[in-house]
């Protein structure tokens, strides 16, 4: 999770491409009532939080990079 206390909307406001690419396509989804997309978008953008965002995941809890 983000350092120093700070929300996860903050490292997301924060600039990253990836993060304002995943709400707008998840919205646009969502606008055009495609449930299903916007869910499996959802899921994506979870994994690339945890992924670029999480500092524990970076280090990897058993030893192996980002597992």
């Amino acid at each position: 999770m983000p350092e120093d206390g700070a929300s996860m909307g903050a490292v997301v406001d924060a600039g990253c491409r990836d993060c304002a690419w995943f709400r707008t396509v998840i919205g646009e989804a969502r606008g055009a009532g495609d449930d299903r997309s916007a869910a499996d978008l959802e899921a994506l953008q979870g994994r690339h939080l945890h992924q670029k965002h999480d500092p524990d995941a970076r280090s990897g809890r058993n030893g192996l990079p980002g597992v």
